[in-house]
């Protein structure tokens, strides 16, 4: 049986939204082209819109959280970094007080600390997050 003798068969009220118009999409004239191109395309982009702009709003929540009054400074790489971590964090259900670092991160740690204030600072950060990051892999 030809797609265009059984289309309006196949419309039933029941469907999902999803496979009504796929079943439009589908549709062919006599000669086998599409029946309705334009409707087709234009839902194709409808149906890319988001439903909402919640997820937006989300970032937009957790940025404002990240970059506070005393973090105006922040490059846009360090910001980028800090909003994976905590987006990471959240999908993971993570939360800093259940997050266990391992000693010789925690050691790493004091001895960036250690020389925080000396003007050689650079390089035992670098050194610490080169060191933290080949513990992970």
């Amino acid at each position: 049986m030809e797609r265009t003798e059984r289309f309006e068969d196949d419309l039933k009220p029941d469907l999902y939204w999803d496979e009504y118009w796929k079943i439009v999409k589908d549709a062919k004239t006599p000669t086998r082209e599409p029946k309705y191109p334009n409707l087709t395309k234009f839902v194709e982009i409808l149906a890319s819109f988001p439903l909402s702009n919640a997820p937006v709003e989300r970032v937009f929540s957790i940025l404002k959280r990240i970059k506070t009054e005393h973090r105006t400074s922040l490059k846009l790489s360090s910001l980028v970094a800090l909003l994976q971590c905590r987006m990471a964090m959240k999908n993971d259900k993570l939360t800093s007080a259940r997050l266990k670092p391992s000693q010789r991160a925690l050691d790493l740690a004091d001895k960036m600390k250690a020389s925080a204030t000396d003007e050689k600072a650079k390089e035992p950060r670098k050194k610490f997050l080169d060191e933290l990051f080949s513990e992970e892999n």
